[in-house]
């Protein structure tokens, strides 16, 4: 298991509001949350609790309303949305349920695609892909399109590429939601291989209860407000 470290993500007095008056919504209300380096946390509730928003916030797409996210001790509210952008791409992979793969580029080209961003030659972003693509066993799907895969290796897919750019931190929203049990089942042991093998920050939003078993520490929110955290199946805070 990987030693946790300093807080990679720190969540401080967070709120998020949208609309004025009384079309006011605060999706995240004083929200205080750290999560430490090589952790896995399961963000869960039910729809509406502010999960979709939570996961905006963490993965740089949004910024608070009020309050601050630290990443990596960077305080991310004084950086400039190219600044944000930047780095995103290299801190932050991003696996989601509906997968997001371009539909007319084959899986190599997927996995390629975001360190296209970044200064990376063409024989070295071909080879990492090659190589993560073997990690998550597609050697032999590499040429296929996104509509020649199954589920399971769409998302295999979709989680070499968000190692593209070797992110210390994985943000997964609902991975195995669109996929059987079985299939499910593979997905959350490559995950646990990125954690156990490779130490990287991995963080599950989701509603699928049977996540739980992957995670050291389940962060519970109900209407826009963390309700409780349990660790290692024993609450430590309400």
């Amino acid at each position: 298991m990987a030693l946790h470290g300093k807080s990679v993500m720190s969540l401080q007095g967070v709120w998020k509001t949208y609309g004025e008056g009384d079309a006011r919504v605060d999706a995240l209300q004083k929200i205080d949350l750290d999560i430490k380096k090589g952790e896995r946390v399961a963000i869960m509730g039910p729809s509406g609790s502010g999960k979709s928003t939570i996961l905006h916030i963490l993965g740089l797409l949004d910024r608070p309303t009020q309050g601050k996210l630290y990443l990596d001790g960077i305080e991310t509210s004084t950086l400039a949305d190219d600044e944000l952008a930047f780095i995103r791409g290299k801190k932050i992979g991003f696996v989601f349920q509906f997968f997001f793969l371009v539909p007319s580029l084959t899986v190599l080209e997927n996995v390629t695609l975001p360190m296209m961003l970044y200064d990376v030659s063409e024989i070295e972003r071909e080879h990492r892909a090659k190589e993560l693509l073997r990690k998550v066993g597609l050697t032999d799907r590499m040429d296929h399109l996104p509509s020649e895969l199954s589920g399971g290796q769409r998302q295999r897919t979709a989680i070499a590429r968000a190692l593209a750019n070797d992110p210390s931190i994985i943000l997964a929203d609902e991975p195995t939601g669109n996929l059987d049990s079985k299939t499910g089942k593979e997905i959350m042991n490559i995950f646990e291989d990125l954690h156990q093998r490779e130490g990287r920050t991995i963080i599950f939003v989701t509603h699928d209860p049977t996540l739980v078993s992957h995670s050291e520490r389940v962060v519970m929110l109900r209407d826009g407000m963390v309700e409780k955290i349990v660790h290692n199946g024993h609450k430590i805070r309400e």
